[in-house]
């Protein structure tokens, strides 16, 4: 058995389904593979991990893989993994109707209070006819956790929000929240995870 050290880009969630089933149902067995799926506890430097050797494989989005490609770090991308439709997940009772109404908004997303949020948030605003100041953003922090954000009304709205996963979290949990999709606000549908590792020496 050849043992795949794999780490999540988050939390464990119905995105990684596919890797649940193949596990229970022994099909990555039956291939000669032993998955260990790494969960990180907060934002993950995968590349970094890779190169240190803490895991071989990891799922991560084309936006992390094109910033770390762009700097120059030893990274490929090897399969697309999931698809989905991405954006920015709101509370309406935030006096939120349309995407120029995020300007100043309470915003939670990973890294905040990195400049990806507000880029984001912000891009979609302009779109929509609006104008923005990054800094008029108040950025929430708390991890991956988007929809426990806007329950707890620590947050207006949330990115990146992915609406397969977030949207129908917060449905079950009685959360009235909306969505407005990254592709039609300005923003190219980008909304992938993949696979990556570094090179290997032949």
């Amino acid at each position: 058995m050849d043992t795949i050290r794999l780490g999540l880009e988050w939390f464990l969630n119905p995105d990684h389904t596919p890797l649940l089933l193949a596990k229970e149902h022994g099909w990555l067995e039956d291939a000669g593979l032993n998955l260990e799926v790494i969960e990180p506890e907060e934002h993950l430097d995968a590349v970094g991990a890779i190169e240190d050797g803490d895991m071989d494989v990891a799922v991560t989005e084309p936006l992390h893989l094109v910033e770390d490609r762009a700097a120059g770090r030893p990274v490929v991308g090897f399969t697309r993994f999931l698809h989905t439709n991405g954006g920015v997940m709101y509370r309406p009772d935030a006096g939120i109707e349309r995407p120029r109404d995020l300007a100043g908004a309470r915003l939670q997303y990973p890294g905040a209070p990195g400049p990806g949020g507000p880029a984001i948030a912000g891009s979609m605003v302009e779109a929509d006819g609006g104008a923005y100041d990054p800094d008029t953003f108040t950025p929430v922090d708390y991890g991956f956790y988007h929809t426990d954000a806007l329950i707890d009304g620590e947050a207006d709205a949330a990115t990146l929000a992915f609406y397969n996963f977030e949207l129908v979290e917060a449905a079950h949990r009685g959360l009235d929240a909306e969505f407005f999709a990254l592709k039609n606000w300005g923003i190219p549908d980008f909304c992938q995870l993949v696979l990556i590792t570094t090179p290997r020496p032949a």
